[in-house]
């Protein structure tokens, strides 16, 4: 079966409905897929049987049809069916839903059946649609200021017999602002949080010109920092965090002008105690990563290659460049007991050697290797999911308890729960 998308609705296609395809093929689609199962999940079924009632009775649409299927099937087994126990691309292709994406005028851009492939490779017609679609005071550049009116969480765009969902944000373009509307509600709330500071850095530009240069212990910091990027980039990014702790904090329902001048009001004599308390804590944690970093590069015995090797990647993605802009500041906040958790690996590493050392690293690699998948694939279909960020966090927690148990951990952490946590992410 073949559906016509407008290119501007790929984003927002519900892939858990589409993927059950038309009522009167489900029993098929089920029925195949079931085939699909190893034979000792398959002996518990009558698969033409079972497919029969399970199209009968089954909610469609609600859950992507392998979720409902392994939940539904393993109840009717008294066993646990995984999801991944089922092949989907193993069924004949009729079975999944054709897309035919067009424009305007009813023409076809590209079609296929794998919805994931379509966005990533229409990813910037269906952004350009998206400015073609909203109005004049939704699609704007170089703004310095809120000199707009209120911005809505979620408009309605009409486009013939459809009508299109999206999400109006600021996004930090450097020196300016723009204004956009978006197709991903989660999207969005992340790129309005980064594009919001930067518009108070900019209406305050002289303030903030003063406190870059006197950013408490900024020379040490451009010091430790220096591998990652320059002392510019770093200063910048400081004063988009203070602004941020300062005008936003932990409530982003900035959405007309009067919120926005009543923000500067109340944060106007904050300013300075918030440069001291940012830097004090910035400086802490790449005076941390910096001692790390020494004693990565002192000679160390063959042996010990995996280990430090994994060190060198783990310490990469948890302190990038530019990571004062990538990652939460409730995050940040955790960063020195993350980096004493590495510090203490490696003197275990020291003492015990490296065979335990490698067990614990696979025990976690399994998550992590979970999670870079499903994210490469997100990035591919431009796709921001906050279940996957709060899954990354919990595995960095799973790697204190693991290194540094004495150290305590956020939330409780185990195999068990980041399983638990992983079938949410997947659903």
């Amino acid at each position: 079966m073949t559906v016509c998308v407008p290119i501007e609705f790929l984003g927002q296609v519900d892939r858990a409905k589409m993927d059950w395809l038309v009522p009167g093929m489900v029993e098929d689609k089920i029925a195949a897929l079931m085939r699909t199962l190893p034979k000792s999940y398959r002996r518990f079924f009558d698969i033409k049987k079972t497919a029969g009632e399970l199209a009968g009775s089954i909610e469609i649409g609600s859950r992507p049809i392998v979720d409902a299927l392994a939940s539904e099937l393993g109840r009717k087994a008294g066993v646990d069916i995984p999801r991944d126990a089922f092949k989907p691309d193993e069924i004949d292709r009729h079975l999944w839903m054709r897309y035919s994406v067009v424009d305007a005028a009813g023409k076809e851009l590209a079609a296929g059946r794998d919805l994931g492939e379509l966005r990533g490779r229409l990813a910037e017609q269906i952004a350009a649609s998206y400015a073609h679609a909203t109005t004049a005071d939704l699609d704007r550049d170089d703004l310095t200021d809120w000199d707009f009116g209120e911005l809505p969480e979620q408009v309605e765009i009409k486009r013939g017999s459809f009508t299109l969902h999206g999400y109006p944000t600021l996004i930090d373009e450097g020196k300016t602002v723009s204004l956009r509307v978006l197709s991903s509600r989660a999207e969005a709330r992340r790129r309005f949080r980064a594009g919001l500071a930067r518009l108070y850095v900019r209406h305050l530009r002289e303030e903030f010109r003063y406190h870059a240069k006197h950013l408490p212990g900024i020379e040490k910091m451009i010091l430790h920092y220096a591998p990652m990027g320059p002392g510019d980039e770093l200063k910048r990014d400081l004063l988009l965090l203070v602004a941020d702790r300062v005008f936003i904090g932990d409530d982003e329902g900035v959405r007309t002008r009067e919120d926005f001048a009543a923000r500067l009001d109340r944060g106007w004599n904050l300013l300075r105690p918030t440069v001291e308390r940012v830097c004090l804590h910035v400086g802490r944690i790449l005076e941390r990563y910096h001692r790390l970093a020494v004693r990565l590069s002192e000679p160390m015995p063959g042996a010990w290659a995996v280990s430090v090797s994994d060190v060198r990647a783990h310490l990469g993605g948890l302190v990038p460049p530019r990571f004062l802009t990538l990652v939460p500041f409730e995050r940040l906040e955790h960063y020195p007991r993350y980096l004493r958790a590495v510090e203490r690996r490696l003197d275990r590493l020291r003492q015990s050697g490296p065979a335990h050392d490698i067990e614990l690293a696979r025990q976690i690699a399994r998550w992590r290797e979970l999670y870079e998948q499903r994210q490469a694939k997100h990035d591919s279909e431009g796709v921001t999911d906050p279940q996957l960020e709060s899954f990354r966090w919990l595995i960095e927690e799973l790697r204190v308890s693991l290194y540094a148990q004495d150290l305590g951990t956020s939330e409780p952490v185990s195999d068990q729960r980041l399983a638990r946590r992983w079938e949410q992410v997947r659903s």
